[in-house]
């Protein structure tokens, strides 16, 4: 069978995947984008997109219709000896998080990519190897040729390309539950987080933990059956893999292959504070677009590590801002109940600041997050 040859093959059609394709099939090249899953994906996710999220969603997607239940007000807990409490309360005048169905999200992203000029195929990519000038994608079906390559196929999206650099994870309980309020819930541990996010019909609840591996299973299940939303003994309950957040391995795999580029969860773009990805995800996409199309015959991989820099800071400075709330967490998690802390917090999620002194001064320059605490 003759091998299709494409401009740029892009694998998975998440957010990142689909983003990048989108961008780049807009700008006149072959793009043929590849998923395992197609239309009928279930990625284990929250739901809850940031203001940063929405804001890429309506630039990169405009004719997208958003369904999503914009939420106001957030609660926030804490857990800790053995037992949850509620600290504070907080009502936005603005939507703090748009809760969404992530399936329902992913399956719109690709029918509105699907329909552009973009080639979509449903098929399991196998392994990605450069030979000569071009990329050869090998899937279940046929092979596929490529003068580039863009990964965005999950956690461990990397290994199609090598399996000798190691991505670091962790595993989130999650399971779909009925509406209980209209708020979202943020519970606080000393070792990880649990959330309540409202969307239009159900509720997505489940907890995250900071530790790698195995083992993160067994302790967010622990910290989940002790905040105020327990899991029902007959409820079926998901555990999804997350990346933890490296600039080590975010250089690495971007560097092994000249003209590959790995982009959103595949390459460990993924908020290790609390765990949201859909926003880098966008970002990380729309950067790979752009750089092959303005550094296609000029060290492309390094000068797109270049325009990822600034996302990659803001995620450093997520990783020192998770451990300093870690460290003596009874005190710290009292801090919330400052209006300080809800603008800082509000700032955060709408924006990707590089340092914690930039994103104190844009908290008073950002318009709309007016609050109150209770």
């Amino acid at each position: 069978m003759k091998e299709e040859k494409h401009d740029v093959i892009v694998i998975g059609a998440g957010p990142a995947g689909c983003a990048a394709a989108k961008i780049l099939s807009e700008n006149g090249a072959k793009v043929l984008l590849l998923d395992k899953f197609g239309f009928n994906k279930e990625k284990g996710c929250g739901g809850g997109l940031t203001p940063k999220a929405v804001r890429l969603l309506k630039k990169i997607f405009p004719v997208i219709q958003l369904k999503a239940n914009p939420v106001k007000k957030l609660e926030l807990h804490y857990g800790f000896e053995g037992h949850s409490k509620k600290v504070c309360g907080m009502l936005f005048n603005r939507p703090l998080f748009h809760v969404t169905s992530r399936s329902t999200l992913d399956r719109d992203l690709l029918k509105v990519t699907a329909e552009s000029s973009v080639s979509f195929r449903k098929e399991r990519v196998r392994f990605v190897r450069k030979t000569g000038e071009l990329f050869v994608v090998e899937t279940d079906n046929q092979s596929y040729r490529a003068e580039y390559v863009i990964i965005a196929a999950g956690v461990f999206g990397s290994r199609l390309l090598t399996d000798t650099i190691k991505q670091r994870y962790s595993n989130i309980v999650h399971y779909k539950a009925p509406k209980l309020s209209n708020a979202v819930s943020l519970i606080f541990f000393e070792n990880g987080y649990a959330w309540y996010f409202p969307g239009l019909e159900e509720a997505s609840i489940g907890s995250g933990v900071y530790v790698e591996g195995k083992p993160s299973f067994y302790i967010s299940k622990e910290n989940l059956s002790i905040t105020p939303y327990k899991i029902p003994e007959n409820e079926e309950y998901h555990v999804t893999p997350i990346p933890d957040f490296s600039v080590g391995f975010a250089y690495e795999v971007n560097e092994f292959v000249e003209g590959c580029l790995v982009i959103g969860d595949s390459a460990g773009l993924v908020d290790s504070w609390t765990g949201e990805g859909i926003s880098y995800a966008l970002y990380s996409g729309m950067l790979a677009a752009r750089a092959v199309m303005k550094y296609r015959k000029s060290k492309l991989n390094k000068n797109y590590l270049r325009e990822l820099r600034p996302l990659m800071e803001n995620l450093v400075m997520a990783t020192g801002l998770r451990n300093s709330f870690s460290r003596n967490f009874p005190e710290k998690i009292q801090l919330v109940k400052d209006k300080r802390f809800a603008r800082l917090f509000f700032t955060y999620v709408s924006c990707f600041s590089k340092s914690v002194l930039g994103l104190a001064l844009k908290s008073y320059l950002i318009p709309g997050h007016k609050v109150r605490i209770d």
